[in-house]
């Protein structure tokens, strides 16, 4: 000790040249400039690229590109996992990178937030780039119209202000395959294709193995076609073709965009008044007429694989194998991963057919590049953005076709977007939204596509587009409504519909469908009026409400320490006044951690969630709206609140006592004195320590519908049709097939609990058994009145732990369904639901509300759990305890001797 000093000193400047060497060798922000070899300086900006290997790819040509004709710039491009998601959570935490990526759903967000610098001072002083966007007139009275298209700017373009510069466009097309359609003798599509055209190809496509179609035309008495009111001509079944189709003619993509693109062809709209105060969720009757249209070719005439007509085909993996005709519509940036997969089978791109109007436009989405408000060099920012956005970049751009570049010299070009030689050979129909502009009945304009502008994105994409991708799902691929109609009508007739009986339970199908849909949808965009409407004006500095949990509890434990320093004053020497300095030191970086990263974020989301705040914004623009965000919960404005809550009851009341039983049982079983014991108990343990990921892949694979080893099992027992699980909400003992997913999951990996069983089991003295069996217990009475009493606390304890991880389940479902809540909503966990609001539409005042009825909920179930645990948790101590607090019985007093002692 006196040799090398006080070892606490000697740990401490340990730790002082770990965390140096940690700061010299850890990557750190890239600053404002940087200089090359050759001593020239260069101002560093960035933006974050894709995950993916050809979006790497991409960006390191970019990267080059740029640089080649910048020199004096460093672009640093960060890998982008989850890109969006990454990008925001910078710019929440004020490190945003440079350029921002801005896709039009979170357009209005980052116009809110003030995430975005106004473009409109740098594209003023830039005569060429307005030239661009505007168009110009030359010296010979020429007009030339804008290289942009103008729906790409409109887009990020409000109140004279232009928050970016396109970068890119998706549109939608088909693709088809043209070896069924050279197999059974049917016309390509064509550029005069339209509905009609698309529904005869997908019937007579659509055959059984043999290659029979699986429909054919319905025929009068004397030969003639029977039609319907517009002409078309009825089919019926085939009654020498099997049921289920082998190659399928026409699948569409079932979220909301694929029937979208058919709604707006036919002059509908999901939404009336749009941009208008009176803007509503309205499926009038062109929208109806184009969803029944779908639904007709899909369902009734049974031309796309989904879980009615052939439960467990999925539709992109049939068109791979080459059994679907006709795919889409679909966007552009699927192209590369179709030249790497459709090897099997000839195929080609085609436009979306036109509509009952003769008019052919599809959905155009653009995305922009915007510079950040956070950037420390927004000059050369504007200059990347300027770059990528020109013929240059957009040149650069178009070797990687995952997007249409938003110029029509780049676009229309065969020197770049439509290089010849490459799939596919249909080029045209990439751009058939803008080479066929139409003319817009509600304004007289010419219009290309249908574009999707932000508008109120902020309002509609979240929550109300969700809404309809869920319904549109559920209608078309899962097959709910329809399956629900005929297995009803099967029950009660106990036989097959004919052709009459079937197209009535179609409609009634499709009528409820719809129903639900826009019910849904209304309630959807109820809740996200409410929650943009609500609100105080901000003041000054924010909303200083928030800060008072936080503050009020520390006054509190200040006050606490000081009136205990000054009540029980204690006095020290001088050797444990020093051992009391270096306690407090050492142990300071888990406290300072403790109050700053966990008990200080928990008390300040007490005050976050009576405010309103998006993440994206400064806290200085948190609004204080009082139990608001409680009220919206508990009363139902959020339409998915009770939904989540309901799913996770569902799942705690199975999976708690199914997995204290299975734990308890595994371990009785396991608690015996038998060659082999050992390994058997390693592997029980070994699922519950296997990454959750892994797990949840591996069960995505068992428990597909189609390939699954599960249902094949189920199949061989003798279950001809067994539950689709990842794609039905079918009900088994009342509980939704894919919660029972979750549940078996979750026992699987029962293996930690048997082994804290286990060690309460090997803890039980033998003498209470052996005095039992003396008294002529059986097995039964022994584990009844000598196990279950002895490791009553255990169960207590894991039953606690039980419910608190139930109402906490996220990781399993985020994998599985990622932010979705799987079929119909039932595998919606509360903590997903949390995740959503919080993460993903950016109401992060209203998800702590929602972390703090979860914190209440849990805290109501565990408060029950202790206040019975008297009644059946048997604890040694307090027994003997309460026996010594219980009076001694009265008993009558022994006569006394005189002069004897009693």
């Amino acid at each position: 000790m006196d040799r090398f000093g006080d070892p606490t000193r000697w740990m401490l400047a340990g730790l002082l040249v770990v965390a140096s060497l940690l700061y010299l060798v850890l990557p750190r922000p890239p600053r404002g400039t940087t200089t090359d070899e050759q001593g020239v300086q260069r101002t560093i900006i960035t933006v974050i690229g894709g995950a993916f290997e050809r979006d790497r790819q991409m960006w390191q040509a970019i990267e080059a590109g740029f640089e080649r004709d910048h020199p004096e710039i460093d672009l640093q491009v960060m890998r982008g996992g989850g890109t969006q998601r990454k990008i925001d959570t910078m710019i929440a935490g004020g490190v945003a990178p440079d350029i921002l990526e801005v896709q039009w759903e979170q357009v209005q967000h980052y116009m809110d937030a003030g995430a975005l610098l106004d473009l409109a001072p740098f594209v003023a002083a830039d005569p060429d780039l307005q030239r661009d966007i505007h168009g110009y007139t030359d010296h010979t009275g020429r007009r030339h119209p804008p290289d942009f298209f103008e729906f790409a700017m409109e887009a990020f373009r409000e109140g004279g202000h232009q928050y970016a510069l396109p970068g890119w466009y998706i549109n939608f097309f088909f693709f088809y395959n043209r070896t069924l359609f050279d197999k059974y003798n049917v016309p390509y599509p064509d550029d005069e294709w339209d509905w009609q055209g698309l529904r005869e190809r997908a019937i007579a496509l659509t055959r059984d193995r043999a290659g029979r179609p699986i429909r054919i035309p319905r025929r009068h008495p004397d030969g003639r076609l029977v039609t319907d009111a517009q002409g078309w001509v009825v089919y019926r079944d085939n009654p020498e073709a099997a049921a289920i189709p082998h190659d399928f003619g026409f699948t569409f993509a079932t979220w909301q965009h694929g029937p979208e693109n058919f709604v707006r062809q036919n002059g509908g709209s999901f939404f009336a008044d749009v941009g208008q105060p009176t803007e509503r969720v309205e499926i009038g009757p062109a929208t109806l007429d184009a969803l029944w249209y779908l639904y007709e070719v899909a369902l009734v005439n049974r031309t796309q694989p989904n879980e009615f007509v052939a439960p467990g085909a999925t539709q992109d993996a049939a068109f791979r194998a080459g059994r679907v005709a006709m795919l889409g519509p679909v966007n552009v940036s699927v192209l590369l991963d179709a030249r790497d997969r459709y090897n099997e089978f000839a195929w080609d791109v085609a436009p979306l057919p036109k509509g009952p109007d003769g008019t052919r436009a599809a959905l155009v989405s653009p995305t922009g590049l915007g510079v950040s408000s956070q950037s420390r060099n927004p000059d050369a920012a504007f200059t990347f953005v300027k770059w990528f956005s020109s013929q240059r970049g957009a040149a650069v751009l178009s070797r990687w076709p995952l997007f249409v570049p938003p110029r029509r010299s780049v676009a229309l070009s065969e020197e770049y977007f439509l290089e010849p030689g490459a799939k596919p050979d249909s080029k045209w129909a990439m751009v058939h939204d803008v080479s066929y502009p139409y003319t817009d009945p509600r304004t007289g304009e010419s219009q290309i596509g249908y574009t999707v502008l932000p508008g109120a994105a902020s309002i509609r994409a979240g929550d109300v587009l969700g809404a309809i991708s869920q319904g549109t799902s559920e209608l078309y691929y899962f097959g709910r409504f329809t399956r629900d109609h005929f297995d009803r009508f099967q029950r009660a007739h106990q036989r097959p519909p004919t052709e009459e009986e079937a197209l009535d339970l179609h409609r009634a199908a499709f009528a409820e469908g719809v129903a639900q849909i826009g019910d849904h949808a209304e309630k959807a965009y109820r809740w996200a009026r409410t929650y943009a409407s609500t609100g105080r004006t901000a003041t000054t500095y924010g909303a200083w409400q928030l800060w008072l949990p936080l503050v009020g509890v520390l006054v509190v434990a200040s006050g606490l320490f000081v009136w205990r320093m000054l009540r029980h004053p204690i006095r020290l020497g001088p050797l444990e006044r020093s051992q009391q300095r270096w306690g407090y030191l050492l142990v300071s970086p888990w406290l300072v951690g403790f109050l700053c990263l966990t008990a200080g974020p928990m008390l300040f989301s007490i005050g976050l969630s009576f405010c309103q705040w998006e993440s994206l914004g400064s806290l200085r623009d948190a609004e204080f709206i009082g139990l608001e965000n409680y009220k919206r919960a508990l009363l139902g404005d959020d339409p998915l609140f009770y939904t989540s809550l309901r799913a996770t009851l569902q799942y705690t009341v199975l999976a708690v006592p199914l997995t204290v039983i299975g734990g308890l049982t595994l371990a009785l079983l396991m608690n015996s004195k038998v060659p082999g014991i050992n390994l058997w108990r390693t592997f029980y343990f070994v699922p519950s320590i296997l990454p959750v990921v892994a797990v949840v892949v591996l069960y995505f694979y068992l428990f597909n519908p189609n390939q699954g080893w599960v249902n094949h099992a189920l199949r061989f027992l003798g279950w001809e049709n067994p539950p689709a699980w990842l794609t039905s909400d079918q009900k088994l003992l009342f509980i939704p097939a894919p919660m029972w997913m979750f549940i078996l999951m979750h026992l699987w990996a029962v293996g930690g609990s048997m082994i804290i069983y286990l060690g309460a089991l090997q803890g039980i003295p033998t003498q209470l058994y052996e005095a039992a069996e003396v008294d002529g217990a059986n097995r039964w009475r022994r584990f009844w009145n000598v196990t279950l009493p002895m490791i009553s606390p255990v169960l207590f304890f894991m039953l606690i732990m039980g419910i608190i991880g139930s109402f906490q389940v996220f990781t399993n479902a985020y994998v599985l369904f990622e932010s979705g809540g799987g079929p119909n909503n039932s595998t919606l966990f509360y903590v997903l639901h949390l995740f959503n609001e919080a993460v993903n539409r950016y109401r992060f005042g209203y998800g702590a509300a929602l972390a703090w009825i979860l914190f209440l909920i849990i805290l109501v179930f565990t408060a029950l759990i202790f206040k019975s645990s008297p009644l059946w948790v048997y604890y040694e101590g307090q027994r003997e305890r309460r026996n010594a607090a219980a009076p001694a019985p009265l008993t009558p007093a022994a006569p006394t001797t005189p002069g004897v002692r009693p």
